[in-house]
């Protein structure tokens, strides 16, 4: 009797300890890709997305991701409630190691818009990760769940070359 009521016990505490931390898990979600599906220097393997009260964001893991060449990531977010509407972070490294940071919106009619934000991104081979954040007050208005999506490749001009859809996030 004594053994099962300590394991009742310990159910309980470990639910209460899930029921505790699920505000601060709701804003992220974790996605796992496929290995293999693209040339290991754009080939996610991982992803996690963030929809916090203060930042947006999206980071990936890669196979190899290294240096040289054009290269960019993309976390694209659109809110449940406006379909139609759609933004990109939009991160670029350049074969002079430079980086080219932006926040754009794209419409239902074609139009595009540049916004002005802090774009935060970091590129690091030595740990194969690649993140871009925003701070929501760049896209003022727009809360709750988002549509969230990674994308990973040698130019955006030429399509990308890695793909992965987190589907809606909610808020933290």
């Amino acid at each position: 009797m004594f053994k099962r009521s300590l394991g009742i016990g310990a159910a309980s505490t470990a639910i209460t300890v899930l029921v505790a931390a699920a505000p601060a898990v709701a804003a992220t979600r974790v996605v796992l890709d496929d290995h293999g599906d693209a040339v290991p220097r754009f080939d996610i393997t991982r992803a996690t997305f963030g929809n916090g009260d203060n930042r947006l964001s999206g980071e990936t893991h890669v196979a190899d991701l290294r240096y040289g060449g054009e290269q960019y990531f993309s976390f694209t977010f659109s809110p449940r409630n406006s379909p139609d509407i759609f933004f990109t972070a939009f991160s670029k490294l350049h074969a002079d190691d430079t980086i080219t940071e932006r926040l754009t919106l794209f419409n239902d009619i074609g139009e595009v818009s540049r916004i002005p934000c802090n774009v935060r991104s970091a590129w690091q081979p030595e740990a194969n990760t690649v993140r871009v954040s925003i701070p929501r007050s760049c896209v003022k208005g727009i809360s709750g769940r988002q549509y969230m999506t990674a994308n990973l490749g040698p130019s955006a001009r030429y399509g990308t070359q890695d793909h992965v859809r987190a589907g809606y996030v909610r808020q933290g």
